[in-house]
């Protein structure tokens, strides 16, 4: 990446694009697709926020059935299949393994049914995609073939399971670098430890941003028809910082992830799930460790903030093992703790509600037309809300998509 301080000052853009995570990235290099003039900045490393707690799994959003969610679920096919299309070499097909039990809602053959109908729903899921990354068919499992795939849950009850294919990327941070670097080679001018600090304004509208270089404290600004906030969740702190007087429009609710790597390497290369107080926790082999995720608690400070202490690592340590007690992880086992920031519900007494849609907000609506927010909820579906958000900055520059 060339960081050219210079050209962000001397160049009038069509947008720049705040924050480097997978949204703000995904849309730089949509616009610059689409031929506008685009600047691209974070405060620090591209992609080191949430974007960096990636489970890194590309899912096609087989959940969504049980909410009846059928054009969710074709969204996530969809943006599955454009993503593997987009990075094969980063892209690969991941086996799952769950198992079934008696109850009603993990019978075997309601199960069957479940993930026969999402292979007809996602019936396209490999057109254009290369060969070598095609995903096949659901299949029910015997009780011995899922205890094989999957020995580290507990047997008792098992009845069977079944396996079907997601993708995960190889390096997930390698997959947002990608989305920069083709931004820039289509003629986006790029800069990371370049802090927003203000914006500046001309007759009631929003014309660009006052920065600082955080290498060396030098403040310029960057002038622009449309401004885009992707900064994920500062998003809603630097509307503030944009537009003080803005009312809140933005989700304020946060959710703190973690994710764990595990210096334990799966003997099969099968991620497998596990139910644990109704959560679906799952393990994932990942270049040769073991990736356990997700949990979820309510985060009440502000993200500058966010840490992870080790009593909650212990305690989802414990929630891992109970749910997958062939594992039995220990504290020295643990390479790596991911944690990062997602959208949530706020207030919520029952336990973590992460926001199901992401969100593009045109401030034109607020009375701050040049001024457009994006708020990412899902890895896999960043490049079509990027999209929408591109569609929207045409709008405000009255220009046909």
């Amino acid at each position: 990446v060339q960081r050219d301080l210079g050209r962000l000052a001397d160049t009038d853009f069509d947008v720049v694009v705040v924050g480097g995570g997978i949204y703000g990235t995904t849309a730089a290099w949509d616009a610059a697709l689409r031929g506008l003039s685009v600047a691209l900045i974070d405060r620090a490393d591209f992609g080191s926020g949430t974007s960096f707690n990636s489970a890194k799994t590309v899912h096609g959003g087989v959940r969504m059935l049980q909410s009846g969610n059928i054009l969710g679920l074709r969204q996530f096919v969809q943006e599955r299949r454009a993503l593997s299309r987009i990075a094969p070499h980063l892209i690969h097909p991941m086996p799952f393994v769950i198992p079934t039990d008696r109850s009603f809602s993990r019978h075997r053959w309601l199960m069957r049914i479940a993930f026969a109908l999402n292979d007809f729903l996602a019936g396209d899921r490999n057109h254009g995609v290369d060969p070598a990354n095609h995903l096949p068919h659901s299949r029910l499992l015997s009780r011995t073939e899922c205890l094989r795939l999957n020995p580290f849950i507990d047997p008792d009850g098992v009845t069977g399971g079944i396996k079907w294919f997601d993708c995960q990327m190889h390096n997930s941070d390698r997959v947002n670098l990608s989305f920069v670097l083709s931004a820039e080679a289509k003629g986006a001018v790029v800069a990371n430890y370049v802090e927003c600090i203000g914006a500046n304004r001309h007759n009631g509208r929003v014309n660009g941003i006052t920065v600082r270089d955080r290498l060396n404290g030098e403040q310029f600004d960057i002038r622009a028809r449309v401004v885009l906030n992707a900064a994920g969740p500062w998003a809603p702190s630097l509307l503030t910082k944009l537009i003080p007087e803005a009312r809140p429009t933005l989700p304020h609710g946060l959710s703190k992830a973690m994710n764990l790597i595990l210096e334990k390497p799966m003997a099969h290369q099968h991620a497998v799930g596990g139910q644990r107080n109704s959560r679906l926790l799952f393990l994932a082999p990942w270049r040769g460790f073991t990736l356990a995720g997700t949990s979820h608690t309510h985060f009440k400070s502000v993200p500058d903030t966010l840490s992870v202490t080790q009593p909650e690592v212990e305690e989802f340590l414990r929630d891992i093992n109970n749910t997958f007690p062939g594992l039995s992880a220990e504290l020295k086992d643990i390479r790596l703790v991911h944690r990062g920031l997602l959208p949530s519900q706020e207030d919520n007494a029952t336990g973590v509600r992460l926001l199901k849609q992401s969100a593009v907000r045109d401030h034109r609506q607020d009375g701050f037309p040049g001024l457009i927010s994006i708020l990412g909820v899902r890895y896999t579906t960043a490049r079509y809300t990027a999209q929408q958000a591109i569609d929207t900055v045409f709008s405000v520059l009255h220009v046909a998509a």
